[in-house]
């Protein structure tokens, strides 16, 4: 078994309780998951986030505080993942992507947008819940740590 490190960006709007997310063309099914990817070897957290989310949605971001670390097991490639989640403050330039202007968006993407916390098919499960004062850069705690076994 391999352990893989991943990142994740929590892009909250707190003007209308919603957060940016991304449907993956290689991923069946309704769910939503938040945008960010695999840490690659020698590549801090902080670098690999915005990496990520500048090659699929073209916006440098401005990463904030750790929110939360998720971990859980990836059966089907017998993998461990560790994720870090951590807040993009300029949620605002997310308003409006342009695919074609991205390195990797095309090709991974299938749509993103802002939907409310509320809806069931966000991926982590816990942002759905989770007080929405722990999603604003006003609050300098993590939420702590969460497992889970579904992806």
């Amino acid at each position: 078994m391999i352990t893989r490190l991943t990142v994740r960006g929590i892009i909250y709007n707190p003007q209308t309780d919603s957060v940016f997310v991304q449907k993956l063309k290689k991923l069946q099914g309704n769910n939503w998951y938040l945008p960010g990817g695999k840490v690659e070897n020698k590549e801090s957290l902080i670098s690999a986030l915005k990496r990520e989310i500048f090659e699929e949605c073209g916006i440098e971001a401005q990463v904030g505080r750790l929110v939360c670390i998720n971990q859980f097991f990836d059966s089907k490639n017998d993998t461990n993942v560790v994720a870090f989640l951590f807040l993009i403050t300029n949620y605002a330039d997310f308003m409006y992507i342009d695919l074609s202007k991205t390195s990797h968006g095309v090709a991974e993407i299938a749509e993103f947008k802002f939907i409310s916390r509320e809806n069931e098919s966000i991926i982590p499960k816990w942002v759905s819940s989770v007080d929405k004062n722990i999603l604003t850069d006003n609050n300098s705690k993590p939420c702590g740590v969460d497992f889970y076994d579904e992806f």
